[in-house]
């Protein structure tokens, strides 16, 4: 084992100073990808907070205002434009939502929707 470690180059000593600087020059970085992470999942909470604070304003607001205006006989022109909005906001406020996954045909093979 002697003569292995003998023959193992020896590394001058400012050499090891000028690795070791390099070293301590990229020790804040050690914590940047796990920083990004949480700032990545802080930006997804404030995100999902505020889209539930907007569908909440949403439901609990404009909807009630909108029922408001489905008048079943509009005698003036303001009564009729509120009908229209009436008429539009219904099927945009319905929600769908369609398979994401083809049916299967009656030979057991999927087949894509259109």
């Amino acid at each position: 084992m002697r003569g292995v470690i003998a023959q193992v180059p020896t590394v001058p000593i400012a050499q090891l100073d000028a690795l070791d600087d390099q070293l301590d020059d990229l020790q804040p970085r050690l914590g940047s990808p796990r920083l990004k992470i949480l700032d990545r999942e802080a930006a997804g909470k404030t995100a999902a907070t505020e889209i539930r604070a907007a569908s909440t304003v949403l439901e609990e607001q404009h909807d009630k205002i909108i029922r408001s205006f489905k008048i079943a006989s509009p005698a003036t022109p303001a009564e009729q434009r509120q009908r229209d909005l009436f008429d539009r906001w219904a099927p945009a406020r319905e929600i769908v939502d369609a398979p994401t996954t083809p049916e299967p045909d009656a030979g057991g093979t999927p087949t894509p929707k259109p």
